[in-house]
């Protein structure tokens, strides 16, 4: 593709940082920066969803206080885990491998909702997850979080053992091919 030369006025910090990078990665400026606006251009083409920028940790604190409070919906908090997964491998989760998911929910429960167990046992087909929170709220919600994620981004159903109390078990078996649909947010 023929290309065409521009000019473009940047703070010198700025460019000192971009000569750096280009020359960490063994590239010139011109190629560094035409490697990060194809990128640009390719993600934001791929983008199907609106994205306000929000500092990680701002973010964090904002999920952390609507969790500890109760005051988050779980089908927005579905939304947010969906956008989230998205976001970070740039696919659904439904497309993904259950254990990658599972493993990203310990992560951000472990984070969000003070997990103090988490454990994984497979018999077959079939899963057990072990949760234990803080606190009963944070358990409940960690569980509602994990099979409605599950049920609706796998191809497994959800049974709960021991609700209501700080320590949970989850049993996962393959769904039925019949209602094997998976629902993706709007």
């Amino acid at each position: 593709m023929p290309k065409v030369h521009i000019g473009i006025r940047i703070d010198v910090e700025k460019l000192k940082s971009i000569e750096q990078m280009a020359k960490k990665e063994g590239k010139t400026m011109s190629a560094f920066i035409r490697d990060i606006l194809e990128e640009y251009i390719r993600r934001r083409e791929d983008d199907f969803f609106e994205t306000i920028p929000v500092i990680v940790e701002v973010y964090d604190k904002m999920l952390e206080n609507l969790l500890n409070t109760g005051k988050l919906p779980l089908d927005e908090a579905l939304s947010m885990l969906y956008n989230y997964f998205v976001w970070k491998y740039g696919k659904s989760p439904a497309d993904m491998e259950l254990d990658e998911v599972l493993s990203e929910l310990r992560h951000l429960l472990t984070h969000f909702c003070k997990l103090e167990l988490w454990s994984i046992k497979k018999y077959g087909d079939r899963i057990m997850i072990r949760i234990k929170t803080v606190s009963v709220r944070q358990t409940i919600w960690a569980l509602k979080i994990v099979k409605a994620f599950v049920e609706r981004f796998s191809k497994y159903t959800v049974k709960v053992e021991d609700k209501n109390r700080r320590d949970v078990i989850i049993f996962l078996r393959p769904r039925s091919s019949r209602g094997s649909k998976l629902i993706y947010p709007n």
